[in-house]
């Protein structure tokens, strides 16, 4: 039997709060910190859970995240805490790893699944000569702003889905400077969409603000720990972390567990990223790049990689 501990984080995020309105303006350093000190105080005060293997799992900008909070768990333990924790692996879904690397993996993705013309992925080729993120040249620049217009109405976390009651999308001055951290966008308070859409945060919200839910989930009044939302506007965030490879290359090195896995239509951050930073780490290959099935049913493909790093897409 396993048991599933689940953190808001950073702080003003869903039930979490702070009790000092300095702590709203943070960045990955810090919430790093913030997360391994509630780890420790949270095994303080569950000793029977401390020998448990410990595994950590996230999603999309959590991999900017759970790396760096992995190698912090290790550095720690190594360094003879009180309370060593049972790390043994992550896990993380279409993660945000690399700036450059995703930033870059936009306009051929687009291509490869039929979003863009031809015509304009080799004009884009051609004037951004493969550099789509911070290029300065007019004319690529050009070219990225007629390739924003073309994917203005898609989902990027779901390109086959409505845009729903967040949508994630580039804008013009994302192609030079792109930061996950400002892309979420609260479309509306009243929002028009039905339940075929698949990221529901506003039912979340009126949900998980009722009194009824906050008593059964012994979360704070709303008076103390504030409004249920995603991502609130109150929080100054700032990436401060570029780049996680040389953390993934520290933590798989020793031996401990990574399985990847992304979905085959998320624009957001591409399979094809993932593995592209992958390849980076220069892992050999133990398992070719194959069908993996559900009944029957090919589900996904996944690839395996020495020092037990597994990688899979899911259709």
């Amino acid at each position: 039997m396993s048991s599933l501990l689940l953190v808001d984080s950073p702080a003003g995020v869903g039930y979490s709060y702070s009790e000092n309105e300095d702590d709203y303006v943070t960045n990955d350093t810090i919430r790093v910190l913030d997360l391994y000190d509630f780890l420790s105080k949270w095994f303080a005060e569950y000793l029977e859970f401390l020998s448990n293997p410990f595994y950590i799992a996230g999603c999309s900008y959590s991999g900017v995240i759970v790396p760096v909070l992995a190698q912090e768990i290790l550095k720690r333990n190594e360094d003879g805490g009180v309370r060593k924790i049972n790390f043994k692996g992550y896990s993380l879904c279409n993660p945000a790893v690399d700036v450059e690397i995703e930033n870059n993996a936009f306009v051929p993705y687009a291509f490869r699944m039929g979003l863009i013309s031809d015509e304009l992925y080799q004009d884009l080729v051609s004037t951004c000569n493969g550099k789509y993120w911070n290029n300065k040249v007019p004319s690529c620049l050009a070219n990225l702003d007629q390739f924003h217009k073309q994917i203005s109405g898609i989902n990027m976390e779901h390109i086959l889905c409505p845009p729903c009651s967040y949508q994630m999308g580039i804008t013009k001055e994302a192609s030079e400077e792109y930061d996950f951290g400002q892309m979420f966008e609260l479309i509306s308070e009243s929002s028009e969409y039905g339940l075929e859409c698949n990221n529901q945060e506003l039912v979340l919200e009126k949900l998980f603000d009722t009194n009824s839910s906050r008593e059964k989930l012994h979360a704070k009044p709303i008076e103390i720990s504030k409004k249920w939302k995603r991502c609130p506007s109150y929080i100054q965030y700032k990436r401060d972390i570029p780049t996680l490879t040389e953390y993934h290359l520290n933590v798989t090195s020793k031996g401990y567990r990574l399985f990847l896995y992304s979905g085959d239509h998320a624009l957001l951050v591409p399979f094809s990223a993932t593995l592209e930073w992958l390849k980076r780490l220069n892992y050999k290959e133990i398992e070719k790049w194959h069908p993996w099935f559900v009944e029957k049913q090919i589900a996904g493909y996944s690839v395996r990689y020495e020092n037990n790093i597994l990688f899979a897409t899911i259709k």
